[in-house]
């Protein structure tokens, strides 16, 4: 039994490897005839890590179970049983994420007033502007070769973009974050990353401790936590 938290994302429904997701509480097993790699689940000790291959934007904390393989090269686990502590609907995180990436990189070029200002507020009359606005300067620096400012006014774009759908969230805030980066010479590209990462850990955080050991995905109501009752 490892009582480490780790932190995968999921659409809501299922896990990557196809099993539903289970009630806060409980623990599910993958299929018994598939690999750990292929069958078991793929989780993550920090949720940056997770952000990089989620395909939904509800975040879960587990716990791990079973046979555990720790890939230290990817900052990922593979457990065959797993137990669902907490779940997070983190669309409207993502998009506050994204938005202070941007704004970390907002010296980096001269962002017009409605950038700005849509960074700093997030009011939605001043998205569809602040993105054109953004994405027109990079366009017009791309030609002259002026990387890092290109890639801080990408990070803008990302966090002004219009989001039709959640996954829209999850791909804001990972590009905005990325960019924010590469906006940055090598070696203060690396602290960039090292600070984001402090930050995402941080808000996911204080989101699961401010809505508790609860879930809110409708049809999976908390059930009590036994360690029993493996779902196969």
């Amino acid at each position: 039994m490892n009582n480490k938290r780790y932190y995968v994302f999921s659409d809501g429904i299922t896990f990557e490897n196809g099993k539903p997701l289970p009630k806060v509480g409980q623990w599910v097993a993958q299929n018994r005839n598939a690999s750990l790699r292929t069958g078991g689940f793929c989780v993550y000790p920090h949720p940056f890590s997770a952000l990089e291959s989620a395909r939904g934007v509800w975040l879960h904390q587990v716990e791990l179970g079973g046979t555990v393989i720790h890939d230290t090269v990817n900052d990922s686990v593979y457990a065959s049983n797993l137990r669902l502590l907490s779940s997070l609907n983190t669309r409207d995180l993502c998009l506050r994420f994204a938005r202070k990436c941007a704004g970390d990189a907002l010296g980096k070029w001269p962002a017009s007033d409605v950038v700005r200002k849509y960074i700093k507020t997030g009011d939605p009359s001043l998205q569809r502007n602040a993105n054109e606005a953004a994405y027109e300067f990079g366009r017009k620096l791309s030609s002259k070769g002026e990387w890092c400012k290109v890639e801080a006014a990408f990070s803008a774009v990302a966090a002004a973009q219009y989001v039709a759908f959640s996954l829209d969230a999850i791909y804001s805030a990972r590009a905005s974050a990325w960019a924010a980066c590469r906006a940055c010479q090598a070696k203060e590209a690396k602290s960039k990353l090292v600070k984001y990462r402090a930050w995402f850990k941080r808000m996911v955080e204080e989101e699961f401790s401010r809505a508790g050991l609860t879930d809110a995905i409708p049809g999976l109501l908390s059930g009590e936590s036994n360690g029993a009752g493996l779902t196969f």
